[in-house]
């Protein structure tokens, strides 16, 4: 049952992604489940929080970037959800 299923699951998994640069670390790479808190994109804090609820949550890692140079160290990673907003 669960392979017939196995498409649509990650089509669904893969309609939310975000790609994220961080400084360096090694320890991040695809399969980790991390939570991410999104700053909200306004100037003017509402109503006393500055995250945005509809992007913060929990988030598996599909691929992650090192980029090293000769002063400093990247990681980009790319994460995805199945949330749905409340």
């Amino acid at each position: 049952l669960y392979i017939f299923q196995r498409k649509a699951i990650l089509t669904n998994l893969m309609q939310r992604r975000l790609q994220v640069a961080m400084p360096g670390n090694f320890g991040l790479h695809s399969g980790i489940i991390i939570n991410l808190n999104v700053p909200k994109f306004s100037y003017k804090e509402t109503d006393g929080e500055s995250l945005d609820k509809t992007l913060s949550g929990k988030y598996i890692i599909s691929g992650t970037r090192h980029i090293i140079r000769f002063d400093k160290h990247e990681t980009f990673i790319e994460v995805c959800t199945d949330r749905i907003e409340d």
